[in-house]
């Protein structure tokens, strides 16, 4: 309860776990009753329950916040620290009782809502969050946290529009406001705002020389647009701020082997892998970094293991299929993209390698069916309606093979021509 004295000094700080909020509740004063107005024994409860929450004993803070409120039930004070140190512990629900008690006795009270609207953010009630920021936007506007707790609220139910819009709020009744601006980045990193998501992030920089976040954040905005450099770069910064930003190694592996680094992504996803050990995404890389490399051994065997901490992995069991027929392992592979479709029905990928697979060997009913069924997600996938055109061939059906190659033809498939000019008049 790292700030838990500031709170009894009117400032309330929630830090999220990702760190993507670290948010001041304004320092509109609590209604503090004076003290010759309490009993002696309450403020002693109170005063320990302090010290408690101080150095981390939250379970015996709330015993003696307990104590404090049996013997004055309207104890603001104790009642904020208590629902503070509920909060600390993940009991949420109990945490909102404690500011929804606080509210009744002071249905004005602005601090109360808030602190209640972070606890839902927290517990994943966005909707409920909103609705105590409205609340207290109501009987104090232009609160810059009141804008900023329901942008964030905002951002999580896809309201993007309106999550940009309350933090821009929030800014403009706050200088500098760190928090606001960064989750304004991402807001806009979500909108596909690159340019607009930079100057976030290069703000948020300038104001925190060392925010980890924000360089992280730059460096996947830069990845969209495809600035490998100076994404990597930011990367690297990320990680000397903070060594143990297993994200930040995850990212730089992905750019790495995009841009056919491979040694280098094959160090990062292993540092990954070493610090989070079931994490099947870090496997799936190392798969394809293999598979990259042409070590097809280590390839199966890390989809595998992919595969077995997350049995729904729909792209682990499609590359491995991949793997397997490059391998001549076709059963094998055949399964693989069966499990594939059974996750993902509409996987074209998949589809078009079992239909490939099938016509290579000689299934040709069963793998124009696979063609057909590309073709019923993607009418324009010219690849589809080429191999649809052989599999028809195949079978003997001459019209409905020059009909798809000529609509693979329409649609810019060269391959397309020369079968027409071959087979069809």
């Amino acid at each position: 309860m790292k700030n838990i004295s500031k709170l009894a000094l009117l400032v309330f700080i929630f830090t999220s776990f990702i760190s993507i909020i670290n948010a001041e509740i304004p320092d509109n004063k609590l209604p503090i009753q004076g003290i010759s107005e309490l009993s002696s024994p309450a403020e002693e409860h109170f005063k320990k329950g302090m010290s408690k929450g101080e150095t981390g004993n939250y379970y015996e803070a709330i015993d003696e916040f307990d104590e404090a409120l049996r013997i004055n039930p309207i104890y603001i004070d104790a009642l904020a620290m208590r629902g503070l140190s509920k909060y600390y512990l993940g009991a949420y629900d109990d945490a909102i009782a404690d500011y929804s008690a606080l509210i009744k006795i002071k249905p004005d009270y602005t601090d109360a809502y808030l602190q209640r609207a972070l606890v839902k953010y927290y517990g994943f009630k966005y909707d409920e969050a909103i609705e105590d920021c409205n609340r207290a936007i109501n009987v104090k506007p232009g609160l810059p946290v009141a804008y900023f707790i329901r942008g964030i609220s905002k951002n999580y139910i896809n309201d993007l529009k309106g999550s940009l819009a309350d933090l821009d709020s929030a800014i403009s009744h706050r200088d500098n406001y760190l928090d606001a601006i960064y989750n304004r980045g991402l807001v806009k990193q979500k909108l596909k705002d690159n340019n607009g998501s930079l100057a976030d992030f290069n703000n948020a920089i300038t104001i925190k020389s060392d925010y980890a976040d924000a360089f992280y954040n730059r460096a996947i905005t830069k990845r969209q647009m495809k600035n490998y450099p100076d994404a990597l770069a930011d990367l690297d910064k990320t990680i000397k701020i903070k060594g143990d930003y297993i994200d930040a190694y995850f990212t730089r592996a992905l750019i790495r082997q995009e841009i056919q680094d491979y040694r280098g992504a094959l160090d990062d996803v292993n540092f990954v892998i070493y610090k989070k050990p079931n994490f099947a995404e870090g496997y799936f890389v190392r798969g394809i970094v293999y598979h990259s490399i042409e070590n097809f051994q280590q390839s199966l065997e890390s989809f595998s293991k992919a595969i077995t901490l997350k049995n729904d992995f729909s792209d682990a069991y499609y590359n491995r299929g991949i793997v397997k027929k490059q391998n001549e392992l076709y059963s094998g592979a055949i399964d693989d993209f069966n499990e594939t479709l059974r996750i993902d029905s509409t996987h074209t990928g998949a589809l078009m390698e079992r239909g490939e697979l099938k016509l290579d060997l000689k299934e040709y009913k069963e793998a124009l069916e696979d063609f057909k069924k590309v073709i019923r997600i993607d009418a324009k996938h010219t690849n589809a309606h080429y191999k649809a055109g052989h599999a028809y061939y195949n079978i003997g059906d001459s019209d409905g093979a020059c009909m798809e190659w000529k609509i693979a033809r329409d649609l810019g498939f060269v391959d397309g021509f020369n079968m027409i000019e071959s087979n069809c008049k």
